[in-house]
């Protein structure tokens, strides 16, 4: 009994020098492949006794349950409120959306001149940030949104 205690007793003091165990991380796919992995690898070379599992979806707050960690990302602007997920959050990084138009499209079409504009065109959008085809617009420190309604030509 003496030596079980005392065997546990050092496997204790062990965790406390160095990082063990397994983690289950969930991770929006930009966020995974232009920063993650790089860290994760990193990491991994320096911590041997550390695994992941890495579930990488658009949809990365799907997976609460099951995950340790999740990276998500997610669409906001003042005046919109999230819904309480009564998790512990950090803010990584902001990476504004910008609007873009090919030049060829340009030529077959007039560019717009305020956000307005954009209802006279053909508009992609992911929903996998916004759960909508809301997008919004700032200017100064007014937040404007725009429901964008996909038309076919």
């Amino acid at each position: 009994m003496v030596d079980n205690a005392e065997h546990l007793c050092r496997t204790l003091q062990d965790f406390q020098h160095h990082d063990k165990g397994h983690l289950n991380i969930a991770c929006t796919p930009v966020y995974a492949n232009h920063y993650l992995m790089e860290k994760i690898s990193q990491y991994m070379a320096e911590n041997s006794d550390v695994t992941f599992s890495i579930k990488v979806t658009p949809w990365a707050l799907d997976h609460i349950g099951e995950s340790d960690l999740v990276i998500s990302a997610n669409a906001c602007y003042q005046g919109y409120r999230e819904k309480d997920l009564h998790l512990v959050r950090r803010e990584i990084m902001q990476s504004p959306f910008i609007v873009v138009a090919s030049p060829v499209y340009l030529a077959r079409n007039p560019a717009p001149d305020v956000p307005a504009d954009l209802a006279k065109h053909q508009c992609l959008f992911a929903t996998t940030l916004t759960g909508s085809n809301d997008w919004i617009f700032t200017q100064t420190v007014k937040a404007r949104l725009l429901k964008y309604l996909n038309r076919s030509r």
